[in-house]
């Protein structure tokens, strides 16, 4: 899928919140493993 494909669908907008969710989650958990390493 090519970015204009995506840019076009309407749940768009939602699309980017969940991205976005999980980004955070992602670096939420990140800094939980470096804690627990460090």
């Amino acid at each position: 899928m090519n970015m204009e494909s995506i840019m076009s669908f309407p749940l768009t907008c939602e699309v980017l919140t969940h991205w976005n969710a999980a980004a955070l989650a992602l670096r939420e958990a990140e800094a939980a493993i470096e804690g627990l390493l460090g």
